[in-house]
């Protein structure tokens, strides 16, 4: 079964797929700024920096696997990323193995999760 907090299908139910681009994704969230931060703003942000700062998805766009996470950290909830993280990065490196003719492996360059090393 999925991790599935309280709050995830009243965010997700705003994603539209047209609108994942980083740039698109801040345009639709952003507020007014002398207002304050809603809490569908803060899960909004979350979203962005775990895709774009922490994972580095490669699509550089939003991706919905993250928005559990990014749901329950703007609970205020206590979350280990650790395990979300490596498993991403294994997933990713996985992904980017690149078998070569002569018999050995290369690992391609768009693995951008590598950041960390």
């Amino acid at each position: 079964m999925a991790y599935n907090p309280d709050g995830v299908t009243d965010f997700d139910v705003h994603l539209y797929l047209a609108d994942l681009a980083y740039t698109k994704f801040i345009h639709r969230f952003a507020g007014q700024s002398p207002a304050s931060v809603s809490k569908k703003e803060h899960t909004a942000f979350l979203l962005y920096w775990l895709c774009h700062n922490l994972f580095c998805t490669r699509s550089q766009k939003i991706n919905r696997d993250f928005v559990p996470i990014a749901v329950t950290l703007a609970n205020g909830e206590k979350l280990a990323l650790d395990t979300y993280f490596l498993s991403f990065v294994y997933k990713e490196i996985f992904k980017s193995i690149k078998p070569l003719p002569s018999g050995g492996v290369v690992i391609s360059s768009g693995c951008d999760v590598l950041w960390f090393l």
